[in-house]
């Protein structure tokens, strides 16, 4: 939204504002996959597979029952 407000404020070329829009999502993915690297494992899930509510269930009850513990 920056190089948005950018461009309507003169700042900057609808051209550039493009640009740097890019480099800024490309910047933020990159921050994001190293963070979920960092992280304690992660669970994966088939979102489009019938039943997949009842698997995510499955699976965080015994994580939340720790963190109550």
């Amino acid at each position: 939204y920056r190089q948005v407000w950018s461009h309507l404020a003169g700042e900057m070329t609808l051209d550039e504002a493009l640009r740097q829009a890019v480099v800024a999502t490309r910047r933020l993915a990159k921050r994001q996959l190293t963070w979920m690297r960092s992280g304690p494992e992660a669970l994966e899930f088939d979102c489009l597979r019938a039943g997949v509510a009842d698997d995510v269930a499955a699976a965080i009850a015994p994580r939340i029952g720790a963190v109550r513990a």
